[in-house]
């Protein structure tokens, strides 16, 4: 019996953190990347579409990052910096290099995966990471 209460505890948890994310990116969107960037259960795949339709993408990397979806935030990342227009806040390498440098080496490889689109674009930044 206690493992059903515990899973009902896990899947409420994350059911009421993605009907707060909805709230929150309709109400107060101003609020939706602090929320992200706290522990939460958000459901990845509701969470991507919502935000994907609101065009929230740094609070979208925010919700991958803190889901330990790195390659999946990094790619985001590299799709936005290489593509996105100049004034759009994922435009350029220095949002991946902060996410690389956040990451560290105990994700070396993932390092050193993405480190090679900031290198080729911008040798400079991907010497900092």
């Amino acid at each position: 019996m206690a493992e059903k209460s515990e899973s009902f505890a896990v899947g409420s948890e994350g059911a009421v953190d993605t009907a707060l994310l909805k709230v929150l990116v309709r109400a107060e969107p101003e609020n939706v990347q602090a929320f992200l960037q706290l522990p939460n259960s958000c459901n990845l795949e509701i969470g991507q579409t919502l935000l994907t339709d609101y065009e929230m993408y740094h609070e979208l990397m925010c919700l991958f990052q803190t889901h330990n979806e790195h390659r999946r935030a990094l790619d985001l990342l590299a799709q936005h910096g290489q593509g996105s227009p100049e004034g759009h806040p994922l435009h350029g390498v220095t949002a991946t290099v902060e996410y690389l440098r956040a990451l560290g080496s105990d994700h070396q490889q993932i390092v050193l995966e993405y480190s090679r689109w900031v290198l080729r674009t911008s040798p400079e930044m991907g010497l900092t990471i």
